[in-house]
C-alpha cells in the first residue's frame, strides 16, 4: 500500500499544477452515492497494516466536519441504493471490521465522542477470544445504536470454500448472532474483501441487503450491491494527504463492468483478465482518465465510443499473481468553490486463488 500513497501524492501534485481542463463537476445529489471508509484495529501499533492511531482517527473526524460530510448509518445508504433515493452531496459511512478488543477500548470512545453512526462487521468465531470483543460488549454497542454487521463465522477466504462450505459458515454465523444478539444482520462484509460468484449469489439468496469488499471506490447504484467498495485506512494510509481526496471522491458513472465476478484463474485463459467498463455520461471528458495496476503502475487503456457511452478497457500485460490484486481508475474534477480538484473513482479487487494469507 505504500506505493498507493506515493502515487496519490504525485497525482495530486499533477492535478494542482496541470493546465488542462478538468472534467465537469457532478451535480449535487444526482444519484445515490456515498464514500464508505473502513478501519480494523485502533492503537495497536504492533499491527501497522490493520491499525489506525487514535490521533489519526481524531484528525479524520475533524476533517469530515471541515469537509461538511454527512455521516450516515450504513443501512441508510444501502436503503438509498435500493430505492434510488439521492443522498446528500457528502454522504459518508464509517465501518470497522473484525471486532478486535481495541475497537471497544479505543475506537468506540472516539466515535461516540464525535456523535457519528458506524457499523461493526463481526466474524463470530473469534468473539470472546483473547484480543477480541465479547458478546456482552457487542450487546452494549448494539444497545447504544451501533449497527452490527456480518463478517462470516470463521473469517475464511470465501473463494477457497465450496458453495456448501460457504453456506455452512454463514448459517453458523447467523445462529450465533440470533442466540447472542437476538437478531441476524443483513449487511455483510467479505473477509479480506474477497468475493466470488457463489458467495455473491448465496448472500442474495439468504436475504442480505448488500455486501462490501475492500476495493477502493465510491458506493453508488452503478456498483453491484453485493460487491460494494470501501476505502481501507490504516496508519500508513491514514494521513490527511491520503484521507481528504478519498472522502471527497465521486463515483465514476459506469456500467457493464468486466469481469462481473472479481475472480481470475491461476493461469491460462482469463488471466490476465479482461478488465473494463463503460462510462455512461456522454458529457464527461475522459482525456485525463488514468488507471493503475496492482503495484501502482499506470496502465494503458483503450477507449472506444459506443451507443451507450465510452468503453474503457484496461491493458494488463502479464497475468495477475496469486492473491489479491487491486486496480483503480481516477479522473480529476473541479472541487467545490474552486477549492481544488476532486476525483471520480472506480476500483476493483480481483482474486487469483492459491495464496491465502
Amino acid at each position: 500500500m505504500r506505493t498507493w500513497y506515493r502515487m496519490a501524492c504525485v497525482l495530486l501534485a499533477v492535478m494542482l499544477g496541470a493546465g488542462q481542463a478538468l472534467a465537469s463537476p457532478p451535480p449535487p445529489g444526482d444519484i445515490p452515492q456515498a464514500v464508505v471508509v473502513m478501519y480494523h484495529r485502533f492503537g495497536e501499533n504492533r499491527y501497522p497494516s490493520t491499525n489506525i492511531r487514535p490521533e489519526q482517527v481524531r484528525d479524520h473526524l475533524a476533517r469530515l466536519r471541515q469537509d461538511q460530510a454527512v455521516v450516515l448509518p450504513l443501512e441508510t445508504i444501502v436503503g438509498a441504493l435500493e430505492s434510488g433515493t439521492p443522498l446528500p452531496e457528502r454522504a459518508t459511512a464509517i465501518t470497522v471490521d473484525d471486532g478486535y478488543g481495541s475497537v471497544y477500548q479505543v475506537g468506540w470512545p472516539l466515535l461516540r465522542a464525535a456523535g457519528v453512526p458506524w457499523t461493526l462487521f463481526v466474524n463470530t468465531e473469534t468473539v470472546g477470544q483473547s484480543g477480541y470483543m465479547t458478546w456482552a460488549q457487542l450487546r452494549e454497542l448494539a444497545a447504544a445504536g451501533v449497527t452490527i454487521g456480518a463478517h462470516s463465522h470463521s473469517h475464511a477466504h470465501f473463494p477457497a470454500l465450496t458453495p456448501e462450505q460457504q453456506r455452512a459458515d454463514l448459517l453458523t454465523m447467523q445462529a450465533a448472532f440470533q442466540k447472542e444478539l437476538g437478531q441476524q444482520p443483513r449487511l455483510f462484509a467479505y473477509p479480506y474483501g474477497e468475493a466470488d460468484g457463489p458467495s455473491m449469489a448465496l448472500l442474495r439468496e439468504m436475504g442480505y441487503r448488500a455486501a462490501f469488499g475492500q476495493q477502493s471506490g465510491v458506493v453508488a447504484t452503478s456498483e453491484d450491491r453485493f460487491y460494494l467498495p470501501r476505502f481501507a485506512l490504516n496508519e500508513h494510509y491514514g494521513s490527511a494527504e491520503f484521507f481528504v481526496p478519498r472522502i471527497s471522491a465521486r463515483a465514476l458513472p459506469v456500467r457493464d463492468v468486466t469481469p462481473a465476478v472479481p475472480l481470475a484463474p491461476v493461469q491460462g485463459a482469463g488471466n490476465p483478465p479482461a478488465v473494463g467498463f463503460t462510462v455512461t455520461d456522454p458529457q464527461l471528458s475522459l482525456a485525463r482518465l488514468t488507471c493503475y495496476g496492482p503495484s501502482g503502475e499506470a496502465l494503458t487503456t483503450r477507449q472506444s465510443p459506443q451507443s451507450n457511452g465510452t468503453r474503457i478497457e484496461l491493458v494488463l500485460n502479464k497475468p495477475l499473481t496469486k492473491g489479491r490484486s487491486r486496480l483503480n481508475c481516477t479522473l480529476p474534477i473541479p472541487g467545490p468553490n474552486g477549492k481544488g480538484p476532486r476525483w471520480y473513482w472506480w476500483g476493483t479487487q480481483i482474486v487469483v486463488p492459491g495464496a491465502w494469507d
